[in-house]
């Protein structure tokens, strides 16, 4: 469990140095996008470790099943903010170009 917490990757000295390197910004957003990855997986890792520390199953299929179950959870969560994020921009991209009367708006 201890291995999981300092496994996770900080990438703000990256990111701050490719900034003032002025690197691509498309080369930024991946490395900051992989960070979100690894932490995710950390904090993944973190809660089978618990699980089966208090008394879960130790076995392979089950370890693979929590892992698979909590990965799929947190990415569903990921995409149905992603999801309700462009919702909520189309209707206010309507809104305010019918409110403003304005083509490019």
């Amino acid at each position: 469990m201890f291995g999981s917490i300092i496994s996770c990757t900080d990438p703000i000295a990256v990111v701050s140095l490719l900034k003032s390197l002025c690197v691509n910004k498309r080369l930024n957003t991946i490395i900051e996008g992989e960070s979100l990855i690894n932490d995710a997986t950390g904090l993944i890792l973190y809660t089978i470790g618990l699980k089966t520390y208090l008394g879960g199953s130790t076995s392979i299929f089950s370890v693979l099943g929590l892992f698979i179950r909590y990965y799929i959870y947190i990415f569903s969560l990921t995409g149905g903010g992603l999801l309700l994020g462009g919702v909520i921009g189309f209707i206010v991209a309507i809104v305010m170009k019918n409110l403003f009367n304005d083509t490019l708006m």
